[in-house]
């Protein structure tokens, strides 16, 4: 009988170590993306967290008093926060960039395994979701959720806030109106508009729906919770960091969209959904090949995603609450944001804007994971086997991109030439538009400080920097940075503005760089700006 049992134990443990497996090397391919691939895709957008950081710490306050924020969007808890501390002690540059990241995902990674210790599904399922959850998808996917790291709020919000509901559910405790309340607290304080959409209305009409069902005061006590922290944060954004704060807003109020706008809006919104999901290859990907069976997966996958938000209303599961919760997130993202994304412009702007509907995409996991549950034992294995081995061939292919991992070291964001060459050549300070000014700076290790500028202009683009930037007379040997393209282009413009003939012309790789011998940030200053817009 000891025999038998013990026999028992070791085939229940060994039974867990493919799955374990699985989530080990997802993870490391992961890491490579942050160690090694990312690096040669980091931009500016990127880039701005460890600016502000060092500007933190520049000035010795949370909010410095001269940065210009975007969209009413403070960044308060997201997405910089550990880099002021790493900036102090690690130093300034990519190994802070990448602890930084480690340290949200390893959040991601916390809120995601809280809510898996309260679903009521096979630990294989389990494993599906949490390799589900940290895959790539899709380059734009990956650029923008693992590199610099915009998409992880919202990610894990719904993983908290659907955990703490499931924890609620199963017993009432203090600690999860204090939890509840510090999750609200901190997805509002950054911006209470974008929060009320995103997270506290959802929610809040979630917990409604629980107290109508349930009639239980539990639920009324965490409705106030809710309201009660969500003011909270609204008033000090309001009262206290607002006021305080340079804001520009570079997006006008939404309008109903033409006829015709409508066509482009739905356009746009298949554009992402085939970008996010990759599914369709370049023209000169064969179809017959192998990269052509991962697309053909790809769309698998995504029929299959559909399939199961299609079949939630029959499931049968013991979380039979967390099912109706899920469906109504699931209809209240659909609907809310499919309504001003296909009716109203300009919020529908490429397919990158495609990320507006990215809280669908969990949502979608968590019900492919309760679908596959209520399969027969032997077919659900195959399928999570199936799933999960595609899944990881796909995360080699997005997380290290076409580098081999015996090239993978050797890749090399294109500004960090520019950098290196302003370094080396003691240039401190310049101008460049925005999307080369903020990654080529950071690359620099801020020796060299480049203000965003509208080229075409040549008029500040106050997103994201600092006023300082803009003012530093003292430096007489200055830089203007441009892509060669924006060289050929707009040659005639900047003598204009810039009168003076530079003294040197210096070509890096796809970059020009034009050295004057005056401070050209007076000239910039003089000239009559025309107003935050884009």
């Amino acid at each position: 009988m000891t025999q038998n049992y013990d026999f028992k134990s070791l085939w229940q443990k060994f039974r867990t170590y493919p799955g374990y497996a699985f989530v080990i090397v997802n993870l490391l391919l992961l890491l490579l993306f942050l160690l090694f691939t990312y690096r040669q895709f980091f931009h500016s957008d990127a880039a701005t967290k460890m600016l502000l950081a060092a500007e933190v710490i520049k000035h010795g306050t949370i909010i410095p008093p001269d940065w210009y924020f975007l969209n009413g969007d403070i960044w308060v808890f997201f997405i910089h926060l550990p880099l002021i501390l790493l900036e102090k002690t690690v130093g300034y540059g990519w190994s802070s960039y990448v602890l930084n990241s480690l340290f949200y995902f390893a959040i991601y990674a916390g809120v995601v395994v809280y809510f898996l210790k309260y679903l009521k599904v096979d630990f294989f399922s389990k494993v599906l979701l949490f390799v589900m959850a940290f895959s790539a998808l899709s380059y734009p996917n990956t650029a923008m959720f693992f590199g610099e790291l915009s998409g992880i709020e919202e990610a894990i919000f719904i993983f908290a806030s659907l955990g703490l509901l499931l924890a609620f559910q199963e017993h009432q405790s203090k600690k999860i109106y204090w939890l509840m309340g510090i999750l609200v607290f901190v997805f509002t304080i950054g911006n209470p508009g974008r929060a009320t959409i995103y997270h506290i209305a959802p929610l809040l009409l979630a917990t409604v729906l629980l107290l109508i069902d349930t009639k239980s005061k539990k639920y009324a006590l965490l409705l106030g919770a809710i309201l009660l922290s969500f003011v909270l944060a609204a008033a000090t954004y309001t009262l206290l960091l607002l006021p305080h704060i340079e804001m520009i807003y570079n997006r006008s109020n939404l309008s109903f969209a033409s006829y015709q706008e409508i066509f482009m809006n739905i356009d746009l919104f298949c554009q992402g959904l085939f970008s996010y999901f990759s599914l369709v290859g370049n023209r000169s990907t064969p179809v017959e090949s192998f990269d052509g069976g991962i697309y053909f997966f790809n769309f698998l996958f995504v029929l299959f995603l559909l399939t199961a938000m299609v079949k939630m209303t029959r499931l049968k599961t013991e979380n039979i609450d967390l099912v109706n919760i899920v469906s109504f997130f699931t209809l209240f993202y659909l609907i809310v944001i499919g309504y001003l994304y296909i009716f109203a412009n300009p919020l529908a702007r490429d397919q990158t804007t495609f990320r507006y509907f990215r809280p669908l995409f969990y949502l979608a996991m968590i019900f492919l994971t309760l679908y596959i549950d209520t399969f027969s034992k032997l077919i659900k294995n195959l399928m999570i086997t199936i799933i999960l081995l595609y899944l990881t061939v796909s995360n080699y292919q997005n997380f290290l991109g076409t580098t081999s991992l015996t090239a993978i070291k050797r890749m090399q964001n294109p500004h960090q030439s520019v950098a290196n060459y302003l370094v080396d050549h003691n240039l401190t300070y310049g101008f460049a538009s925005y999307w080369n000014a903020g990654s080529t700076m950071a690359l620099t290790k801020n020796k060299a400080i480049i203000a965003p500028i509208f080229i075409d202009r040549f008029a500040p683009q106050r997103w994201l920097s600092a006023e300082s930037w803009y003012h530093r007379y003292e430096i007489q040997k200055t830089f203007l940075l441009l892509t060669k393209n924006e060289y050929e282009t707009l040659q005639t413009t900047i003598k204009t503005y810039l009168t003076k003939e530079p003294v040197q012309k210096v070509d890096v790789g796809r970059y020009v760089i034009l050295i004057y011998d005056y401070n050209i940030a007076k000239p910039l200053n003089r000239i009559k700006e025309s107003g935050n817009a884009e």
